[in-house]
């Protein structure tokens, strides 16, 4: 008995050998809109990309002739945007020439395969930095072994008050490296982490969490660099979101949710546009450590 028993468990084990095709349904190809700007003379760059399927390994395909502008609603003045390789469109600023009319409306327009996407945004102001502080961390018990001294670095900045809530993107650079990971995106609202009821008093102060940086460490002569960038409320909610579910996973985990795009996606298009466009008037400061 215990012979056969052994030859039955051998049996079943061959015969699951053979692979079990699934076919996955791959949904439409998107057309994904990276259009973050500023106010400052920086190079100027929108990403545009074709969403792939989820299992798929291959580089994303790209639109190269596509033809991309942003105008100035109230002037009419149009900005080209060349095309350069990998779906990058560029256009290069200059100190008269540029995206820095205060609470003016821009608009965004993408014309591919004979169909015109169209996303607006208008430019809010930023917050006012007044420096950046470091202090040395202490040893602590989980790390009581390491090696050289470490700083974290603290951001004294002020919200302005008034009549509208701001809205901030907090990006941090150590020695012009970003901290771009889904867990170091440090958004704000008002300096805080909710609207501050509206006045017409002195400015807030940045509150914790946001000040603190990503909770990051510096070594000895590392720089530390700070720029706020100002962002719509509907950039913010789309900010969150992306975040939310990026992280989305684990016992508690979410239902999985499309993330809002403010791309309006012409009748009759064959893809359909995701992604944001939003242009951010910057506040920067930066430190060396000693």
């Amino acid at each position: 008995m215990k012979r056969l028993a052994c030859i039955v468990m051998i049996w079943l084990g061959f015969s699951c050998e053979d692979p079990v095709q699934v076919k996955l349904d791959e949904g439409s190809t998107l057309l994904v809109v990276d259009a973050f700007l500023n106010n400052t003379t920086a190079t100027q760059t929108i990403r545009l990309k074709y969403s792939s399927p989820y299992f798929s390994n291959q580089p994303n395909s790209v639109p190269a002739d596509a033809k991309v502008k942003i105008i100035h609603v109230r002037s009419g003045q149009v900005y080209d945007f060349k095309y350069q390789s990998n779906g990058a469109y560029e256009f290069e600023p200059t100190e008269l020439v540029g995206f820095n009319a205060m609470n003016d409306v821009y608009t965004l327009q993408i014309e591919l395969a004979g169909k015109v996407y169209l996303a607006e945004t208008s430019l809010s102001r930023s917050a006012g930095i007044d420096s950046i502080g470091f202090s040395k961390i202490p040893p602590s018990f989980s790390q009581p072994t390491v090696n050289g001294v470490r700083y974290a670095c603290r951001l004294w900045a002020k919200d302005s008050t008034g009549k509208t809530n701001d809205y901030y993107w907090i990006k941090t650079l150590r020695n012009d490296t970003l901290f771009q990971d889904v867990s170091d995106l440090n958004l704000s609202i008002d300096g805080t982490n909710g609207e501050v009821p509206l006045s017409e008093g002195p400015p807030n102060a940045f509150t914790p969490p946001s000040v603190f940086l990503a909770f990051k460490s510096y070594l000895p002569k590392d720089r530390c660099r700070v720029e706020i960038h100002s962002i719509s409320k509907n950039c913010y909610l789309f900010l969150l979101q992306a975040r939310n579910q990026i992280s989305n996973g684990g016992l508690f985990a979410q239902t999985p949710e499309n993330v809002r795009t403010n791309l309006v996606t012409p009748k009759g298009a064959v893809y359909k546009a995701v992604g944001w466009f939003n242009i951010a008037a910057i506040s920067t400061a930066s430190i060396q450590i000693p």
